[in-house]
């Protein structure tokens, strides 16, 4: 059997939820571990060309004001500051 195969190497599915997300999608990376960054960021980029990452979770309003995103990847436990995951998502969009 034949499939269609995307840029990423993915399969080309009419079902897959990502077909109607936006092109290029703009992913955003939040988490104070260095690692689950660079590993996401790793697993993420044969798919998505715009991914940005950040580890400051005080950061996170000033992000999410300034540039919009399609996709948010949020720790919800920080390990260090007041800020945790589940205030970041409180964010006004």
């Amino acid at each position: 059997m034949e499939q269609d195969l995307n840029p990423g190497g993915t399969i080309n599915h009419p079902m897959d939820p990502l077909r109607t997300l936006p092109s290029p999608v703009k992913v955003l990376i939040i988490d104070d571990d260095a690692d689950i960054l660079l590993s996401l960021r790793l697993a993420l980029k044969a798919r998505f060309q715009s991914i940005r990452t950040e580890s400051d979770p005080e950061r996170i309003r000033e992000i999410v004001q300034d540039d919009p995103f399609d996709v948010v990847l949020l720790d919800m436990n920080f390990q260090s500051g007041d800020t945790s995951g589940s205030s970041a998502a409180a964010a006004p969009r």
